[in-house]
């Protein structure tokens, strides 16, 4: 009973670090849950703020989208839309980092998630550890209970025997006596006490051998209980010890013993009856000879070219490969490694063998600048081949320039035959230099105008910027180079110059007039430079206002008549214009499009036969009136005058605000200004260097525009440690 004591004591040193260990882990895995619910949230919040973009790739194609927008406006010299497109630009690369962020954030979830799926293997491993731990205390305690009430019982029945025999020499000295008083006792006294006597002494002797049977039955229970001590490779313990412990489970309920692991002795401890001990530790060198039998590990080389076959669609072959067999297989590089029984090992051996036997690689070299025709745009080339031959899979390594053509050696025949065919074509080719500024007309958005030219002629077309000069250069058959080559130079080799002009004139150049169709309707004719550039077929026809030129771009003979043409229009043709003051504060108003418009377009339109277009320029704080090349200079100053008198109409009340206190009335973010035009349904600008704050009621409410300027003089006039 104190190896008993013993081994429970030393239970307890070995289940309290188990213990503490598991709930170590317990708080690892709340940190691991907390860890990916914080991610995931910060994921969510950035995603919010990827623009709707689902991917880099679709950032980057936005991105790139707006700079050739960017380009144009550059081109076109539009202000206002390159700030547009400018600000697009760099929300579009802000959500491309959002995106990457969220990429980021997506492998620190996954790795979070690996990390408590470890965690709980380990916990659950721990976890069978210490209940196997704890019943096998439980089960020494009650042995060491039954074993107490044992102990108690057969000192009881002892203690029962020694007082058993204690009244049996009680009753042979008072027989004595009774002999010695019955010399002088009548006979007939004597006679009657012996019988008593007599009849208590077997009573007696009666108790005292159902006592000693008992108690020998409880000696021999006691002899009964047996250890056996089962030594095994501690590789095997999971198997023991089964998935939450259930296989300790079940030994200790199908055999009715105790049964428990030692880690120092790597051994299976079973206490019980001996029979039932002999017959569970037999189950358990059972179970650690199926694990060693089931461990048996092997390689094999392969031909590498070969992984496509073994591996199949998604794992499918190799799947069905281990489903058959029964061995586990692993491909690395090129080595297989099988591990199993013996049998299934075997058995893996034979069907890979099937798969080896029959299947062929052959490799073919190429050069490595005629990948694209070789592999395709994204593999297309390879995997119509793969398709068309039968063959299991091609690869091209592009940096050593070879193909690697693996499956059945007819189907690699063929493939080959037709990759040679092909290589042949990618022999015949051309190079020659474009200027680069014409190279981006060549490629198209996004590649749209290459991949026509490859599409139409069946040659391979590759442009690659060298300075000022891009190479291009093309392969295929001898006709599909050279109508690439005429489609390419028809685009590429274009002229391009650039025509100074009066800027005033571009509105005119630009603007479509109104005339009168066959039906006597009014409508938008076309602009000079459109008529001029679709007369001379060219591709662009562009004033460019900030530069004070005007952009042609087309064949050198269209450029040429372009030009001749634009040079004549612009000398003949200069527009009368006249300038007038030009209140800043009423652009918004004039320009504002009601249901028949704006102010402007319909003045512009009751004076189509005398202007062209009425220019506001807010920086000059001037409005300019554009007269048509034909009208005469009376009509251009009446429409002129009318437009003046027009501007002149509106009540404009200024108030004087010092520069030092203009932005008191602006406000953070604009947010003071905008309170006091949406509660007074007035119009306000701010002008600093001229020290002054215009305001204009687009209603014509004169209380309104009092109410405004009163508002603004308080925000004036308050003390400079006042905010507003």
């Amino acid at each position: 009973m104190s190896d008993s004591r013993n081994e429970l004591q030393l239970l307890g040193f070995e289940i309290k670090p188990i213990e503490a260990e598991l709930a170590d882990i317990a708080n690892k895995v709340e940190d691991a849950d907390r860890n990916a619910s914080e991610l995931d949230a910060k994921r969510v919040d950035l995603l919010k703020e990827c623009d709707g973009f689902e991917s880099v790739t679709d950032a980057d194609e936005a991105i790139l989208k707006i700079e050739e927008q960017l380009e144009k406006a550059k081109k076109g010299g539009q202000a206002s839309t390159l700030a547009s497109l400018t600000r697009q630009k760099n929300n579009a690369e802000k959500a491309k980092k959002n995106v990457m962020a969220s990429y980021q954030l997506d492998e620190r979830i996954v790795k979070e998630g690996r990390r408590k799926v470890a965690l709980q293997k380990t916990f659950d491993s721990k976890e069978g550890q210490l209940k196997s731990l704890n019943d096998h205390r439980t089960a020494l305690r009650e042995k060491l209970d039954s074993q107490k009430s044992l102990d108690d019982d057969y000192k009881k029945i002892k203690a029962e025997v020694a007082d058993i025999n204690k009244k049996l020499d009680t009753i042979q000295a008072k027989k004595k006596e009774r002999a010695a008083a019955d010399t002088e006792s009548p006979a007939n006294a004597a006679k009657a006490n012996v019988t008593k006597l007599q009849t208590q002494q077997k009573d007696l002797f009666r108790q005292r051998d159902a006592l000693a049977a008992e108690l020998a039955e409880l000696a021999k229970l006691v002899q009964s209980q047996y250890i056996r001590e089962v030594k095994f490779n501690p590789q095997y313990r999971r198997h023991l010890i089964g998935r939450n412990g259930a296989t300790m489970e079940t030994l200790m309920q199908d055999f009715a013993v105790g049964l428990y692991l030692d880690g120092g002795k790597d051994a299976a401890m079973i206490y019980g009856p001996a029979e039932a001990t002999e017959a569970c530790a037999a189950a358990i060198e059972q179970i650690i000879s199926s694990a060693e039998a089931a461990d048996k590990t092997e390689t094999i080389t392969f031909n590498p070219a070969l992984t496509k076959i073994i591996i199949g669609a998604r794992g499918a072959n190799i799947e069905k490969l281990q489903t058959t067999s029964g061995a586990h297989i692993k491909v690395d590089g090129d080595k297989i490694h099988l591990n199993g029984t013996q049998e299934s090992i075997d058995a893996a051996k034979a069907l890979l063998n099937e798969v080896f036997v029959g299947n062929a690689s052959e490799e073919l070299s190429f050069d490595p600048s005629a990948s694209d025709i070789v592999i395709g745009r994204g593999g297309a080339t390879i995997r119509q081949i793969e398709r068309d031959s039968g063959v299991n899979s091609i690869r091209a390594d592009k940096d050593r320039g070879v193909l690697v053509i693996s499956g059945h050696q007819d189907n690699v025949i063929k493939a080959k035959a037709m990759y040679e065919e092909i290589l042949q074509q990618s022999r015949n080719k051309v190079t020659f230099n474009i200027p680069s500024k014409m190279a981006s007309l060549v490629i198209g958005p996004q590649g749209k105008i290459i991949r026509e030219i490859q599409d139409e002629t069946g040659a391979t077309v590759n442009v690659q910027n060298k300075g000022n000069d891009s190479a291009v250069t093309i392969r295929g058959s001898s006709e599909a180079v050279r109508a690439a080559r005429l489609r390419v130079e028809d685009i590429a080799l274009r002229d391009e110059i650039k025509i100074p002009f009066d800027s005033s004139m571009a509105a005119y150049l630009t603007t479509r007039p109104i005339g009168e169709n066959e039906s006597g309707e009014k409508v938008e004719m076309q602009s000079p430079v459109e008529a001029i550039r679709l007369q001379c077929d060219c591709d662009q026809v562009v004033p460019l206002r900030a530069e004070g030129k005007i952009v042609i771009r087309g064949r050198p003979d269209s450029v040429t008549k372009a030009k001749a043409l634009l040079m004549n229009f612009l000398q003949t043709n200069a527009p009368k214009t006249l300038r007038v003051p030009l209140p800043v504060v009423i652009i918004s108003h004039l320009t504002r499009r009601g249901e028949n418009g704006s102010i402007i377009e319909k003045f512009r339109s009751d004076h189509s036969a005398s202007i062209s277009n009425i220019d506001l320029d807010r920086y000059t704080k001037m409005a300019t009136v554009i007269g048509l090349p034909n009208a005469s200079i009376s009509a251009v100053n009446a429409a002129a005058a009318e437009f003046d008198n027009i501007i002149r109409s509106y009540k404009i009340t200024i108030v004087p605000v010092p520069s030092f206190r203009c932005g008191a009335v602006v406000g953070a973010g604009g947010k003071v200004i905008s309170d006091i035009q949406a509660t007074t349904k007035t119009v306000i600008n701010v002008d600093r260097d001229a020290g002054e704050v215009t305001i204009f009621s687009p209603t014509g409410n004169d209380e309104d525009v009092e109410k405004a300027a009163a508002m603004v003089s308080t925000i004036r006039d308050a003390p400079r440690d006042v905010r507003q």
